[in-house]
């Protein structure tokens, strides 16, 4: 008895601890009362010649794997009508009903039903007319967009837009895409295209036919490549730094990209600044892709683009090419444009030497309209050239000697060696008796020592080169074998170099005109000795001689006579 009352008691409890346990979970299926949109951004295919309107997938949360998610990007919502349900003529229906003015923005498209002087549009109705008033749409979304923005985070892409209310019809759109980011939140992406506006009203059906009420949306960016580029071209290969000689021509090509975004670039400039030791050679010729934009002259107007040049003596010249807004106007919109820039240059006698190089920098400014100015990062090459300082002694200290000449050649060996031209100019800027190796002008290979006894020689590139005495001072012996230069760069990067002066090594010094830069010069010090004091033709001991046998003559005949006067 006792048993079978202790059974009813157990049961009767089991069934209360059921009920009890089941509670919470018939609460917790309830629907919710609000709902959530999250926006996961990553960037669209990208094509030269435009792109497709890139609509936004909805759905439950999916994998982004394999996709270039995008951060810093904005998003907005603002509420612009309700769902409703509705019976029309066709039957009972899901409508949507929109807030004063909206029908407007949307181009005011045809009521599906109209009851008691309230429109009522379908879903499809809506779509058809949010897709062509994209840029509308955008606009009412950021005046209307109150404290509702939040930017897509870095790592995932995403913005969250919480406790939405049910049964509204918001409109979302991407409202800020000027500062766009890859997913790491530091490198710079060019948004092309901004994604299209969509709508949402929770509760959101799904694929499978369930409700959702935490919408998930996959909208895609169309993007661009900001991209630039400058080489020296040197035969059929590109380089970022080379050497030359003063009067070398140095051929220069800048290849750059620039997104053309949905309405359009509004300017373009390419700004190039060339180190005092290069001159502009005067014309540009401009590719867009494989077709020739135009090839002008300095200070010209060309139906594309204006070109100007700003130049003092001795310091720094800036090329401006600005492509006209007429020409802008014919760039495909959404699109990357892609241009080749190729001029000249000659390394002048304002060449630095060593290691801080003759560069030439290039950046790119462009703007497209609705968006602000953007500017590549500069790209600089470099040419490097060197020197060499002579000083000419003579036997005893602090001995120079003036007027001795040498002559310059290059090659592998003396016998072979070809003349390097020179050429002598008075500048206040460079060391007195300063020559340089240039083919504008320069009709020999001699350099001559100065008062001094100082020969400076500039604007060599590395090589193997020889000083050969041609004439030195009275009294003083010519050097027998050529003076031999070996000039070795050790680093094509830094213009870092070594040298050599008849086998061996020197420490090349820093260039005195500009500070710091280093190994730009050899020092090179040339010791003359005197000659053996020997009589010379005509000289004094000849003249003693002479001199003694005259006397011995005149004695002779004098004593010849007055034997002659004594026989008489």
């Amino acid at each position: 008895m006792k048993n079978s009352l202790f059974k009813r008691i157990a049961a009767v409890a089991f069934a209360a601890a059921t009920i009890l346990t089941c509670a919470p979970t018939s609460a917790m299926a309830a629907a919710p009362n609000s709902g959530s949109v999250t926006v996961t951004k990553y960037q669209g295919e990208s094509n030269q010649q435009g792109y497709e309107e890139l609509s936004p997938e909805f759905g439950g949360e999916q994998t982004v794997q394999g996709k270039e998610l995008l951060s810093n990007v904005e998003f907005a919502y603002a509420e612009v009508g309700s769902r409703v349900q509705i019976d029309t003529t066709k039957g009972t229906e899901m409508l949507y009903t929109l807030s004063t003015g909206v029908d407007t923005i949307l181009g005011s498209p045809s009521a599906d039903y109209t009851k008691d002087n309230v429109n009522y549009y379908s879903q499809q109705t809506l779509q058809n007319a949010l897709n062509t008033k994209k840029d509308e749409a955008i606009a009412y979304v950021k005046a209307n967009k109150g404290n509702t923005a939040e930017k897509t985070a870095v790592t995932t892409g995403q913005a969250k837009f919480e406790n939405l209310s049910l049964e509204k019809l918001y409109l979302f759109a991407e409202t800020d895409a000027t500062d766009a980011k890859d997913v790491t939140g530091t490198n710079h992406v060019d948004v092309t295209q901004v994604s299209v506006p969509f709508l949402v009203s929770l509760p959101f059906t799904g694929k499978d036919g369930n409700l959702l009420y935490d919408l998930h949306v996959y909208p895609k960016n169309a993007t661009g490549i900001e991209k630039i580029d400058k080489n020296i071209i040197v035969d059929t290969s590109k380089k970022k730094e080379t050497t030359a000689n003063i009067g070398d021509k140095i051929k220069y090509e800048v290849t750059y990209s620039v997104p053309v975004k949905e309405h359009g670039l509004q300017s373009l400039e390419i700004v190039d600044v060339m180190s005092k030791g290069l001159t502009f050679d005067g014309t540009v010729v401009v590719k867009n892709g494989d077709i020739v934009v135009a090839k002008t002259e300095p200070k010209t107007q060309s139906e594309n683009y204006e070109l100007t040049v700003s130049s003092t003596p001795g310091k720094e010249t800036t090329i401006t090419i600005n492509f006209t807004e007429s020409y802008l106007q014919t760039l495909p919109v959404s699109s990357t444009q892609s241009f080749t820039v190729a001029y000249s240059a000659t390394v002048n006698k304002d060449a630095v030497l060593g290691q801080n190089g003759n560069t030439n920098k290039v950046k790119v400014n462009y703007q497209n309209k609705e968006d602000k100015q953007h500017t590549t990062p500069e790209v600089t090459t470099k040419v490097f050239a060197y020197g060499i300082d002579l000083l000419k002694n003579g036997e005893g200290k602090d001995t120079v000697l003036t007027d001795v000449e040498f002559t310059l050649t290059k090659g592998v060996d003396a016998e072979t060696a070809v003349p390097v031209k020179v050429i002598s100019i008075k500048d206040s800027s460079q060391p007195e008796n300063t020559f340089y190796v240039t083919g504008n002008g320069a009709t020999e290979n001699k350099v001559v020592s100065n008062g001094e006894g100082k020969i400076n020689i500039r604007g060599l590139e590395p090589g193997t080169y020889f000083l050969t005495e041609t004439k030195t001072k009275a009294g003083y012996v010519l050097l027998k074998d050529p003076v031999k230069i070996v000039i070795t760069q050790t680093n094509a990067q830094t213009g870092e170099a070594k040298a050599t002066v008849n086998g061996t090594a020197v420490e090349m010094t820093n260039d005195e005109i500009n500070v710091n830069s280093l190994t730009a010069k050899i020092p090179v010090t040339v010791v003359n000795h005197k000659g053996f004091d020997l009589p010379a033709t005509g000289g004094a001991g000849t003249t003693l001689f002479t001199i003694a046998g005259i006397v011995i003559v005149a004695v002779a005949g004098a004593l010849l006579l007055m034997r002659r006067k004594t026989n008489k």
